[in-house]
């Protein structure tokens, strides 16, 4: 399965409900889920909210339509800790 990693704003708490009651089913994947929220200044914080979601396009469709959530986004997720690829040139 290809790792996938969403990222979003979430701006508000009934946003923030919406999103756990819609992502409750899609547990036990392997897509990671970054959220953006509200700081202090102006400024935002970035919170992980697991690695352990099944998340495709057809997801991010339905959160888009959430009134509270932006800047949705979905992509291929990062190689996991610090590991790198082991990648050779052949000729």
């Amino acid at each position: 399965t290809t790792r996938t990693k969403l990222e979003l704003d979430i701006r508000d708490l009934d946003a923030l409900q919406e999103l756990a009651n819609i992502l409750a089913p899609y547990a036990g994947g392997k897509s990671q889920l970054v959220a953006r929220v509200p700081g202090e200044n102006g400024g935002s914080i970035e919170l992980s909210l697991g690695t352990g979601f099944q998340l495709d396009a057809q997801i991010a469709e339905m959160l888009d339509k959430v009134p509270g959530l932006e800047n949705i986004h979905l992509g291929p997720a990062g190689l996991p800790g610090k590991a790198r690829p082991n990648l050779r040139l052949v000729s």
